[in-house]
């Protein structure tokens, strides 16, 4: 097997023994991608750059990195070969003509979720919704292997401590969208639209879900309400921005529903949200929101759209399950609603954390001597006579002693 390396962003191999390697270039770093067992031709492959990151990342945890020398490389590459030689070559739907995945050494391969994966979803596996607001939670729920992450406007009430999400407005959820979106996520990035983003008219829905997208780098925006929706859902659709429908409990109707109540517990309404689901569904929504509706509402309206639903208090049957970060970790305060299971106790613990964080330091246990940092003892004397010569106050000999 030999490798000549020719120019940025490409690799030309020589096969020898039916054994071929695969290199590609991320800004000046050269990283080995695969060997694998091909024809006996020459290749050259040239990965478009966005793929090349997508194969780094990857690459990174199983195979080495070179400098972009072209003698090194080749040398190096050569030397090391057999450290490659359970890697195969997998072909992928993408740009690039190829994938990586280590048989010796087994990562998972993450695979970043859209939209339209979403919606193939149907009658599927179970879809994983969880909000996030900032990007240590992102972190959290991607790591935990979520499939969306819902920038909810829920983050007025569980981060702001906002009585409602109606005091929650378009330029917080766009920052709250960029942390999120800065953690790089897996996981589908779903904004929520705020009250009065998408309620004047049709052009400035448009503008408010482009900003999400563009400011907050948001992949797909999510709105509440029904057929009175569809223009709006129509005219963000045409700018190419997927839609996540939201209907049943909408907390943005608080105030017209008179609380947060149940909905569709009675027939007409119920067959009204029927019909609502169906429309969101033809329209073009690539999913949609079931909150609170009694369990037979929530299995029906599932069966009779062609889309996933994602229950938050609608029953075992939808789709899918979201629920807000805050509460399946239990970091709330009070009551939760029915529809939640906390899967955690974290608010008491970090209590508990806190309150021994603040014993220690009053005690003077924090910081330790571990905790702290050092100069030598002759260093640390001649600190003190040189500061001893200008202040006031008596200085501890070296080793904490006082003078």
């Amino acid at each position: 097997m030999s490798v000549t390396f020719t120019s940025v962003r490409s690799a030309e191999v020589n096969p020898s023994g039916g054994t071929k390697v695969v290199v590609v270039v991320v800004g000046t770093v050269v990283v080995v991608v695969v060997v694998v067992v091909v024809v006996d031709v020459v290749v050259e492959v040239v990965v478009d750059m966005l793929d090349v990151v997508v194969a780094a990342t990857v690459v990174v945890e199983t195979s080495i990195t070179f400098s972009s020398d072209a003698h090194a490389v080749t040398t190096r590459i050569n030397a090391n070969k057999d450290r490659f030689t359970s890697l195969k070559l997998l072909p992928v739907a993408s740009k690039s003509k190829y994938a990586v995945r280590s048989t010796k050494y087994p990562y998972p391969v993450a695979k970043k979720i859209t939209a339209p994966e979403i919606k193939a979803r149907k009658g599927g596996p179970k879809i994983t919704m969880v909000t996030a607001y900032d990007y240590p939670g992102a972190v959290i729920a991607d790591r935990a292997g979520v499939d969306i992450i819902l920038v909810g406007d829920s983050v007025a009430n569980v981060v702001h401590g906002m009585p409602t999400t109606l005091e929650i407005g378009i330029d917080e959820i766009v920052l709250h969208t960029r942390a999120v979106k800065r953690a790089n996520p897996n996981a589908l990035v779903v904004a929520d639209m705020p009250w009065l983003s998408f309620h004047i008219s049709a052009e400035d829905s448009v503008r408010n879900a482009g900003r999400l997208v563009r400011e907050g780098g948001a992949e797909a925006v999510k709105l509440e309400g029904g057929r009175k929706r569809l223009p709006v859902l129509q005219a963000i659709l045409d700018a190419e921005i997927p839609v996540m429908g939201h209907i049943g409990l909408t907390p943005q109707s608080v105030h017209a529903m008179g609380g947060f109540k149940v909905q569709g517990k009675a027939v007409d309404a119920a067959t009204e949200m029927i019909e609502d689901a169906r429309a969101l569904s033809e329209a073009g929504c690539f999913s949609i929101v079931l909150e609170g509706v009694p369990d037979i509402l929530g299995e029906i309206i599932t069966k009779e759209v062609d889309v996933p639903t994602i229950g938050i208090g609608a029953g075992p049957s939808t789709d899918g399950q979201v629920l807000v970060f805050h509460d399946v970790l239990g970091l709330g305060s009070g009551s939760y609603p029915k529809f939640v299971r906390p899967y955690a106790d974290l608010a008491d613990q970090a209590v508990a954390a806190l309150e021994r964080f603040k014993a220690d330091v009053e005690s003077g246990n924090f910081p330790s001597d571990a905790e702290s940092y050092h100069v030598p003892d002759e260093i640390a004397a001649e600190l003190l006579k040189g500061i001893q010569d200008v202040s006031p106050h008596p200085l501890p000999a070296p080793g904490g002693n006082p003078p």
